[in-house]
């Protein structure tokens, strides 16, 4: 046995007091990460720590292994040399392990804040743990001889084939990617009121996913939108309980135009529901030859009345044009153009 032990290992017991030491020491140091980094990092609201425990134990212990074995590495036997090769796999293996469990709760975590539905939640996830193993895959193939720089091109054409076969359905991919945007990036959340001015589609937003999204509208009725839509075009939006009103109002008449600024303010002032904070308030929307147009702004925290709001301002509107004595001297198609009234 001591024979046996002496051709795989050139040193004496005398030799082992430091790696010794070492590797205590880094068991020691593993207890302390893993307590303190379950205690804080890595606690998640939806799934329990508990899985984390071995793999952090085994990562730190590997690298004190990985340590011991660089320098001392005159100690061990040329038998044996590719024991280096084998811990660092391990070590890689063991990091692709706990980076990939760490990954999938924080996704999960994000997915309940985002309320994001199970299936989405799960593409990303199997996004995560592909793109995971793929590096580390290649990292391995390095590891253990092949020329992964020379052959580079193999590795990019592997790539660009998956990405050709999605963008081959390019609405999937587009989808797929803004979902993804809006996952990360949080341009907006549930419960927000998202008016799609060029689509003319407004409501309450209920649910984000990974390729569609659904919104509420007055009616209760379920929208569902592709999620490039939603970054493709130019969003208005209400946070909290004040649902924006938006009206537009075009005249070719320049020197009344403070006069109609005024008045589309008082009109909306005067309807019952609107918001006095924030205070309605009109802005110069476009200049076009010799049309002006203006644009109303003004809140309302009865979403399911937003539509009777709208039209009581407009009557009330009509009522102070007369009021001015502008109703005869402009033409009727210059009053309000449908088509341009947002939600």
């Amino acid at each position: 046995m001591i024979n046996v032990v002496n051709s795989l290992f050139l040193f004496s017991t005398d030799n082992l007091i430091l790696p010794g030491l070492i590797f205590i020491f880094f068991l020691i140091l593993a207890y302390f990460v893993d307590y303190y980094s379950r205690k804080t990092i890595f606690r998640f609201k939806t799934k329990d720590n508990m899985p984390l425990r071995i793999p952090i134990f085994l990562f730190v212990i590997s690298l004190g292994i990985n340590l011991i074995i660089y320098l001392y590495a005159n100690l061990f036997s040329t038998q044996i040399t590719y024991i280096k090769s084998t811990f660092q796999i391990f070590t890689i293996i063991i990091f692709a392990i706990l980076l990939n469990r760490i990954a999938k709760s924080s996704l999960a975590d994000s997915s309940v804040k985002r309320k994001m539905d199970v299936f989405s939640l799960r593409i990303l996830q199997k996004i995560s743990t592909l793109s995971i193993g793929f590096v580390s895959f290649w990292v391995i193939i390095g590891l253990l001889g092949y020329d992964v720089e020379n052959n580079l091109l193999i590795i990019l054409l592997v790539l660009s084939t998956i990405i050709i076969t999605f963008a081959i359905a390019k609405d999937t991919l587009g989808n797929l990617l803004s979902g993804l945007i809006i996952f990360i990036w949080k341009p907006f959340k549930q419960g927000d009121f998202l008016s799609i001015n060029k689509e003319q589609i407004s409501g309450i937003l209920s649910n984000v996913g990974l390729m569609f999204s659904k919104l509420i509208d007055q009616n209760q009725n379920v929208i569902v939108i592709p999620n490039n839509l939603l970054l493709s075009n130019q969003i208005s939006i209400s946070q909290g309980k004040n649902y924006l009103i938006t009206l537009y109002y075009r005249t070719s008449s320049f020197h009344n135009v403070d006069k109609i600024r005024k008045s589309l303010i008082q009109s909306a002032t005067i309807t019952n529901y609107v918001e006095s904070k924030p205070r309605p308030i009109v802005l110069l929307h476009d200049l076009h030859g010799s049309e002006i147009t203006l644009e109303l702004t003004c809140f309302t925290t009865k979403y399911n009345q937003i539509d009777k709001i709208k039209s009581n301002i407009r009557t009330n509107f009509l009522k102070e044009l007369k009021t001015l004595g502008k109703a005869r001297s402009t033409r009727k198609n210059d009053y309000f153009d449908p088509e341009e009234i947002l939600y």
